[in-house]
């Protein structure tokens, strides 16, 4: 007999869980694992009583096996094999019917709320109708089979014999239970907020099953994807609006997979338009984030309306009324921003949307027009000639070598007319780098959402990749840790593509942090090869990686040894370099950018540590806390640090500032930071982005190529996009 298709037909009849082993083996530990959560209340799916029902168990019978709560399974034999269908259930919740088995039980009032949400995981159904239904899958799959009869069995013995058990008991599923939902669900929105398309399905799917004390919870909202349906639409809508994707595609993928779920009977296909919509979504947030995220919260109301609006007779003036500018202000800030003017972002969408047309339709070309908002035949084909090189009948009748048009690509003079951001992206592409500056300029990208080029920048990193390990190697660095601040994008790189030679590189560098960099008897880790020196720079190389790749002990230890190294107490600061040969501070100074280095790199190992190392994640917060406070009173009026930071005679600059923000942005978005924190962020911010010259690059950073001088840095550059990626991240709503 085909067992897959047996259990496949049962879930899609009835919703319920099918499984089966061999009738010689014993059952399966992983069922009562999953499902047996007291010892009374449950004694008949103990382990060990699930072993005596299935040698009891006759041939040609199912048996129907119920708890105290009224939680069933069927048992019976077929083709050589023992089959579990369930657990189901066979009404709805009844507190009252609970309240009564919790009483004659003797067991608390507290045990109400988490049997309830266990007892309304488990899918709804009449034990009959799931009994007609496997005799009538037997006599088809199995016609040789005789008819198979029914018996109610009772575990009343097994229930007393594990009374005694029940004494000391505390119940596994507890009000922890409820507060993890809620915990899943946040998290599973905020994919949604951030785009997060790699992650969003598996955080959706963990709110159906994850681990709770060593327990399986199961979520029933999720359970029953035609009762979850209009309460997930609901929640990703407002996930999607947060993260600022448009009304109106919001709208069109939730229509969708309304029509697409009607009539619809498959448990897995509702599922599947459910997983569907929820990537559309994310999506829709992702594509904003890259093409609009960047924009002040003005401009982007501004966008959304004419996006929303482009079809109709748009007037300046409304769309400076919905910014909340006036019309000269609006056309100056938008063009700073966006690009381009009102009037050539508006023919943009209108063309766009008519070149589709073009393509998908017959439509006539003057119906396009006035549809997309061009009543006037003549200028409609002027605009789009205008828009694309071309009349919209030559569009329409050139081959299609892809979907969409493309913008007619000029050469244009040099103007600038780009936003900060990109003008930022862009110089930091220019900069040259070393092995440290291409890990923090990789690591840059994949958090601004550019996944491509992150990709890129680790595989230029691995092709430079030297034979003990270390990478972006240029044949003159003699660091230790510097050439590991590639790795969490490498690792980002190997689960992206599989590509072989990207995992033995990957290896290759783990290989070199874990055995091949020199250390001292501790296992403390130098920070330059040839030299028994600490430097407050490797908080930032190393450790990420290490945490990444999951050895978050290791990660801890450097960190923990370096802190005891390089923390000055009188300060409350790092100082920047520790020759452990001589006993003595190469540079006791209290370095802006190496403390920015610090704060960032524990930032990112404290996201990455597992909940079980809270100790861990503790006492990163507080050293976090600790140098920002330190560090807070030295900030100028501009925004500015010193470059020591307790030397007011040493020149300004503002790259901690940036690498601070970078921190405390991250911080407040994850709920490890106060919001206290977010005015010396948004003043470090202001400062930064005011020095960002006119071709990209942000002036006033601690400077190449010695760092002894406000100038420019491929650091200074990477975060100036960390720290805005992180902004965006937190969202306008939450900044002072």
């Amino acid at each position: 007999m085909d067992t897959e298709l047996f259990a496949n037909l049962l879930r899609s009849l009835h919703s319920i869980g099918a499984q089966s082993f061999p009738e010689e083996e014993l059952p399966p530990h992983e069922f009562s694992e999953t499902y047996y959560y007291h010892p009374v209340l449950q004694a008949c799916f103990a382990q060990e009583v699930m072993e005596r029902t299935v040698r009891a168990l006759p041939d040609q019978m199912i048996w129907e096996i119920q708890d105290a709560i009224g939680i069933r399974i069927l048992v019976f034999r077929l083709d050589g094999r023992i089959w579990i269908a369930g657990p189901f259930v066979t009404q709805a919740f009844q507190e009252n019917r609970i309240r009564k088995v919790i009483m004659a039980h003797k067991l608390p009032a507290s045990y109400i709320p988490s049997l309830q949400l266990y007892y309304s995981a488990f899918p709804l159904a009449a034990d009959q109708d799931v009994v007609q239904t496997i005799r009538g899958l037997i006599r088809v799959l199995c016609p040789e089979a005789e008819e198979y009869g029914f018996q109610y069995r009772t575990t009343a013995e097994a229930e007393r014999s594990r009374e005694a058990d029940a004494s000391g008991y505390r119940a596994r599923f507890d009000y922890q239970s409820i507060q993890k939902r809620y915990e899943l669900e946040n998290r599973f929105l905020q994919k949604i907020e951030e785009g997060d398309t790699e992650h969003v399905l598996g955080a959706f799917d963990q709110m159906g099953i994850s681990e709770m004390n060593s327990r399986r919870y199961i979520s029933a909202a999720y359970m029953v994807p035609e009762a979850s349906m209009a309460m997930v639409r609901a929640l990703s809508r407002k996930a999607a609006e947060r993260g600022g994707a448009s009304p109106v595609e919001i709208n069109e993928i939730t229509q969708h997979s309304v029509q697409a779920a009607q009539g619809v009977a498959s448990e897995r296909r509702i599922l599947q338009i459910i997983h569907e919509m929820i990537l559309d979504l994310t999506e829709a947030v992702k594509r904003h984030r890259l093409t609009e995220g960047w924009l002040s919260p003005p401009i982007r109301k501004a966008v959304g309306f004419l996006r929303l609006n482009y079809s109709q007779d748009v007037r300046l003036e409304e769309v400076a009324r919905v910014a909340g500018y006036n019309v000269s202000y609006l056309s100056r800030q938008f063009k700073e921003e966006v690009g381009k003017t009102v009037t050539e972002y508006l023919r943009g969408l209108r063309c766009e949307q008519a070149a589709k047309l073009l393509k998908q339709t017959d439509d006539t070309i003057a119906e396009i027009g006035t549809y997309v908002g061009y009543p006037d035949n003549a200028y409609f084909i002027k605009a789009f000639k205008k828009q694309y090189g071309m009349t919209p009948g030559a569009w329409r009748e050139a081959p299609v070598p892809q979907e969409e048009p493309r913008p007619l690509k000029r050469k244009k003079p040099f103007t600038g007319a780009l936003t900060p951001l990109e003008r930022a992206a862009r110089a930091t592409l220019a900069t040259q780098r070393h092995d440290w500056e291409q890990g923090v300029a990789a690591q840059a990208f994949l958090e601004a959402g550019d996944e491509d080029l992150a990709v890129a920048f680790a595989v230029e990193a691995v092709n430079r990749q030297a034979p003990d390990g270390r990478t972006a190697h240029l044949g003159k660095e003699i660091s230790a840790t510097d050439p590991c601040a590639v790795g969490e994008v490498l690792i980002y790189a190997c689960e992206k593509t599989g590509a072989p030679e990207l995992i033995k590189a990957r290896d290759g560098l783990l290989d070199w942090a874990l055995h091949g960099a020199p250390r001292n008897s501790g296992g403390i880790v130098y920070h330059l090869c040839g030299r028994r020196e600490y430097w407050v720079d490797s908080f930032y190389m190393l450790p990420p990686f290490l945490a990444r790749a999951g050895y978050y002990e290791e990660a801890m230890r450097q960190i923990d040894g370096w802190w005891e190294v390089l923390f000055l107490p009188e300060k409350g600061l790092l100082a920047h370099r520790y020759d452990e040969g001589s006993g003595r501070y190469v540079r006791a100074d209290a370095w802006g950018a190496g403390n920015g280095w610090a704060l960032a790199g524990m930032a990112r190992v404290r996201s990455l540590l597992p909940n079980r190392m809270a100790e861990e994640k503790d006492r990163l917060t507080a050293r976090i806390r600790l140098l920002l406070d330190s560090a807070k009173p030295y900030q100028h009026a501009d925004g500015s640090f010193p470059n020591v930071l307790d030397d007011e005679g040493s020149f300004s600059e503002v790259n901690f500032g940036q690498m601070a923000a970078y921190t405390v942005y991250r911080g407040v978005k994850e709920g490890w930071l106060s919001k206290d924190y977010l005015p010396m962020a948004e003043r470090a911010y202001r400062a930064a982005l005011k020095k960002v010259d006119r071709f990209g690059f942000v002036r006033d950073v601690c400077g190449v190529p010695d760092f002894n001088r406000p100038g420019t840095a491929p650091e200074g550059q990477a975060f100036f996009l960390l720290m805005s990626a992180a902004r965006e991240a937190l969202g306008a709503v939450n900044l002072p």
